[in-house]
C-alpha cells in the first residue's frame, strides 16, 4: 500500500474500490502543492491496477477540504508568472484527473468545503454531503477568482446561480447545495462514508466495461468545450488574478484579521 504525508489510501470492498483520505487536519485538509502532487500520484497508481472498481474520496478530521492553503496561494502570487502558472496547471490536471477518471469518482464532504473543497468535489461523479457541511467561493473575498474550478461547478449549477454564490462569496449549507444541484444527497453526520461504500457495492454489481464506458460517454456527451484550450484559459485567468494589488491586499488582510482596502486593480 502506498504512504503519502497530506493522505491516506485504503483498499476496500475486497480491494476494488480505493478510499482516499485527506489528512492535512491541522489546516483544515486545504490543499497545498504537496497535496495536489500526491493526489495525482495516488490516482495514477489507481489507474494502473485494474482490479480497482471505485474510488471514494474524503477528508479526515474537522473538515473535507477548506479551500487552497492561504500559506500556498500568498506565496504562488508573490511567484513570476511561469512558475504560479505551472503551480496552477498542477490544480487543474488534479481537477480532470478525477473529472475524466476511468472509474467512478465519490465524494463525501463534511462542515467546510470552501473554494478549491467545491470544485475537488465537483470534479467527482456523486457527492455525498453531510448535514453539517458548509460551502463557500470564497476567492472574491481575497481578490483572485476560482477559475480552474468553474468548468467543474458550471457542470453542476446554473450559471446564473454560479454567479450569486461567487460574486457574493455567501456562506451556504448542505440543503441548500442540494437544492442547487452541488451535491447529490445530505446525509447524517458521519453516516457520508457508509453511504458510499452502499452506492460502491451496487456499482460492483455491473459490469466494469459498462459502467466505465458508460462514465465516459456521459461526460464525453455533457462536456462542451472543456478541453485543453479551456483548462489552459483558467490557469492563465487564475495566475494574473493572484498578482493583482486587489490580491496581494486580500492576502494581507486575511492575515492581518481586517477588512481589505480594495484597489480595483
Amino acid at each position: 500500500m502506498r504512504t503519502y504525508q497530506t493522505i491516506e489510501v485504503d483498499k476496500i470492498l475486497e480491494n476494488q474500490v480505493a478510499h482516499i483520505r485527506l489528512n492535512r487536519i491541522d489546516v483544515h485538509n486545504a490543499m497545498n502543492l504537496q497535496m495536489i502532487t500526491e493526489l495525482l500520484e495516488c490516482f495514477s497508481w489507481i489507474e494502473e491496477d485494474q482490479n480497482f472498481r471505485g474510488v471514494i474520496l474524503s477528508g479526515n478530521g474537522g473538515s473535507f477540504c477548506a479551500g487552497a492553503d492561504i500559506n500556498w496561494m500568498k506565496e504562488s502570487g508573490s511567484q513570476d508568472y511561469e512558475t504560479s502558472l505551472a503551480d496552477s496547471h498542477q490544480l487543474a490536471s488534479l481537477f480532470n484527473t478525477i473529472y475524466r477518471f476511468r472509474i467512478p469518482v465519490i465524494a463525501v464532504v463534511h462542515n467546510n468545503i470552501y473554494g478549491g473543497g467545491i470544485g475537488l468535489m465537483a470534479a467527482c461523479d456523486v457527492v455525498y454531503a453531510e448535514m453539517d457541511s458548509q460551502f463557500r467561493f470564497s476567492e472574491v473575498r481575497l481578490g483572485i477568482t476560482p477559475a480552474t474550478i468553474m468548468p467543474y461547478i458550471l457542470k453542476k449549477i446554473p450559471v446564473s446561480v454560479a454567479k450569486a454564490k461567487v460574486y457574493t462569496a455567501e456562506r451556504f449549507n448542505a440543503f441548500e447545495a442540494l437544492r442547487i444541484g452541488i451535491v447529490d444527497e445530505v446525509k447524517k453526520k458521519g453516516e457520508g462514508i457508509e453511504a458510499a461504500i452502499t452506492f460502491m457495492r451496487e456499482v460492483l454489481k455491473g459490469s466494469p466495461v459498462g459502467v466505465n464506458v458508460s462514465k465516459e460517454l456521459i461526460n464525453d456527451l455533457s462536456d462542451g468545450v472543456l478541453d485543453d484550450a479551456m483548462i489552459n484559459k483558467t490557469c492563465e485567468i487564475l495566475v494574473s488574478a493572484k498578482q493583482t494589488e486587489d490580491a496581494y491586499e486580500g492576502m494581507k488582510a486575511f492575515f492581518e484579521k481586517r477588512s481589505p482596502n480594495w484597489k480595483g486593480r
